[in-house]
């Protein structure tokens, strides 16, 4: 018989001597300068003027075609009610809107009346 089989594996990251230096000199992503955000939409519109391109400060969508959509206040869905009482309470333009009765029970539970941030939606 001969030698016995020797097991060939991976070498295991991070135990090894010669990778420590390697690891602490060079990292995964590549080092960048900072930009100021002005300094780039202002070098945009100077290549757009010499180019004869829209440049990026100048784009615009314009009015939407359709109707701004109203999300359910609870589960995030599309809404088709609008809650009164909250309307009545808060200025004309912030609303809450819920999508079916077991939404409504539970926004006149915990949060008819009541400040809502709006941000998460």
């Amino acid at each position: 018989m001969g030698k016995p089989a020797v097991k060939r594996g991976r070498k295991r990251q991070g135990y090894d001597n010669d990778d420590v230096g390697k690891s602490l000199q060079y990292g995964i992503y590549k080092e960048r300068d900072t930009l100021d955000l002005r300094v780039v939409i202002d070098q945009d519109e100077v290549d757009a003027a010499k180019a004869r391109l829209p440049c990026w400060k100048n784009a615009h969508a314009g009015a939407p075609s359709l109707p701004a959509r109203h999300l359910c206040c609870i589960c995030g869905f599309h809404a088709n009610y609008k809650c009164l009482v909250c309307a009545n309470r808060r200025l004309g333009s912030i609303s809450s809107y819920y999508c079916g009765f077991r939404c409504f029970e539970i926004h006149k539970d915990q949060t008819c009346g009541k400040a809502i941030h709006h941000i998460h939606w």
